[in-house]
């Protein structure tokens, strides 16, 4: 066994924590892109230092050999081939201090509400603070695809009208709320597992921190003493499952393993010539904390100083799919439940729409007992600062992008005097199975209390033979401001920037208007850039620009004193 080094304090990973690659120490071992990872200098950090590694007389290759009997470690298929019995590994990162430890105290003067810690936050737990964060009762839930969509997506209503708002603000249309959800139980339990603590978990105790703002969230940078629970810290304030691993963990780790072959493969991933496989594993594989302890069981992780290195969880931010101002007291939002491959090929949810998951298919169970612990948040996010109800307008979105535009048009269909069209592009792989809020579009908000406008027709039946790619809705040239119809439907795939292109006279009337906008909601990746590419391509047809006018008059219109072309992506 080799002996711990003295610790000192550096930190490596991406600028931005959450995202998935990773800004990292280069070498010349790796240069380039890696997968999702760049391997780039930090030019925050300091100089790491050397380190050489005695040969042991057993050989490394051998070493591995015997690791990968292990499936776990098999699945990280780590390239090691640089690893050998005269390697010396040079640029590992010292392991920082531990900013925490824990101070027993008697369980029978300090009890704790271990009920409510299960379903909601403790109250150090503070994301918008001076606020709380708030138990919404959930009072419907429904399920928008179909079995067989390649994704389920669930629609939920969250009770709100008794949330402590501040003075003069409102849930804004267009806005979005924090949702705190926890690790799952059946997660935090492995985790506990695989730490081969002895500890009571559910024991109260005193937990001192010497700096940061964890696990507060967003509270002062300060030393904190609190009364907690082990199992609530991992449950609802410490992120092992959706953040890719730093290099201050695997070091950890390698301090930390019982079998020397093991602390070689760390020790050798934290170094500047593992570089490339460290790239690997943080970029490509989706890897958890618990996938890395199943990879290496020798490792005894201390949980002080575990909880130094995992970064905070975070809230979850969901777009309201809804008019607040016509919904007496209810919040609705739409989720996809999101699967993620793990390094085995298995799937598993992600850690707030796992969290949904279990909540919506608790309520269509029969259980009615449910919250969800959320928060306001400022309502600063483009959609609700900017939104307005006037004027004629494109609105697209791809998948559950489009939800948000539901709140839109209940708002439009709410103002009697509002003029122009409007039109929905909503981009779905099938129809039949994925279309969302299908028959609902010309419909205001069913708990409004008021019925819908006279004008307003319902949609033409459904097609049922053929897939759909896009929806489009329009005012008809002869009825009202508030008419919406179905005008047609894709009847070959198609993606939503061929339906815009296809639709180039529509898009560029709304353009042209002084009062004309395109809202735009989507993944960033794809998405975004064909829609972009698409609008550039109608104003060099319809406007007679040149490439790159059309390019700056797309910027010119994201400009807030334009606000004709508003885009929230992820």
């Amino acid at each position: 066994m080799e002996a711990q080094q003295p610790v000192t304090y550096q930190t490596f990973g991406p600028k931005n924590g959450s995202s998935t690659s990773a800004n990292v120490v280069t070498s010349g071992e790796c240069t380039g892109k890696i997968g999702s990872c760049q391997c780039s200098r930090d030019a925050g950090l300091s100089e790491t230092f050397a380190e050489k590694v005695n040969v042991s007389d057993i050989s490394i290759q051998s070493s591995i050999c015997s690791l990968e009997k292990n499936e776990s470690f098999r699945s990280l298929q780590l390239d090691l081939s640089l690893l050998n019995d005269n390697v010396k590994l040079a640029g590992i990162p010292k392991v920082a201090p531990s900013r925490v430890s824990f101070v027993d105290v008697d369980a029978k003067t300090t009890p704790l509400d271990r009920e409510r810690a299960i379903t909601h936050p403790p109250p150090y737990v503070k994301p918008h603070p001076p606020f709380a964060i708030y138990s919404a009762p959930v009072v419907s839930v429904r399920e928008l695809t179909k079995p067989g969509a390649l994704k389920r997506v669930f629609h939920f209503e969250i009770d709100v009208s008794d949330y402590p708002l501040p003075p003069n603000e409102l849930w804004m249309v267009g806005g979005s709320f924090g949702l705190m959800a926890p690790n799952s139980n059946t997660n935090v339990d492995r985790l506990i597992q695989l730490l081969h603590s002895t500890t009571d978990m559910d024991a109260p105790v005193i937990m001192k921190t010497t700096s940061g703002r964890w696990p507060t969230i967003w509270e002062e940078d300060m030393a904190r003493e609190l009364l907690v629970t082990r199992r609530e810290l991992l449950t609802w304030a410490s992120d092992f499952m959706s953040i890719a691993p730093k290099k201050q963990l695997l070091c950890l780790m390698a301090q930390h393993a019982q079998d020397e072959s093991e602390k070689r493969v760390l020790r050798f991933l934290c170094s500047r010539l593992g570089q490339r496989a460290f790239c690997h594993l943080r970029g490509d594989l989706n890897v958890s904390l618990i996938d890395l302890l199943e990879a290496f069981p020798s490792v005894r992780l201390p949980l002080d100083h575990l909880l130094s290195v995992l970064p905070q969880l975070m809230p979850r931010w969901y777009s309201l799919s809804n008019d607040p101002a016509s919904s007496n007291g209810i919040l609705e939002f739409a989720v996809t439940i999101v699967e993620i491959e793990k390094p085995d090929h298995s799937l598993r949810n992600g850690v707030a729409t796992g969290y949904l998951k279990s909540i919506a298919e608790k309520f269509l169970a029969g259980e009615r007992d449910l919250c969800l612990p959320m928060f306001r948040g400022l309502h600063r996010n483009p959609f609700a600062t900017q939104f307005t109800s006037d004027g004629p307008m494109c609105l697209i979105g791809a998948g559950v992008g489009v939800a948000p535009f539901r709140g839109f048009i209940q708002r439009r269909l709410m103002n009697a005097t509002c003029a122009g069209k409007v039109w929905v592009f909503h981009g779905c792989r099938n129809q039949e199975l994925d279309e969302l809020y299908q028959g609902e579009w010309d419909k205001p908000s069913s708990r409004s209390g008021s019925c819908s406008p006279a004008s307003a027709a319902r949609p033409p039946e459904l097609e049922t033979e053929t897939e759909e790619d896009v929806v489009k809705l329009e005012n008809t040239k002869d009825d009202g401001p508030n008419h919406l119809v179905v005008e047609s439907r894709s009847k070959s795939h198609a993606y939503v920037q061929d339906e815009l292109r296809r639709k180039s006279d529509i898009v560029w009337s709304v353009l042209s208007h002084p009062n004309g906008r395109i809202y735009l909601c989507g993944a960033k990746q794809g998405f975004l850039k064909g829609v972009e590419d698409a609008l550039i391509d109608i104003c060099m047809k319809h406007g007679g620009m040149t490439k790159s006018e059309a390019a700056c008059q797309l910027v010119a219109w994201q400009n807030p004193l334009s606000l004709k072309f508003v885009k929230e992506i992820w």
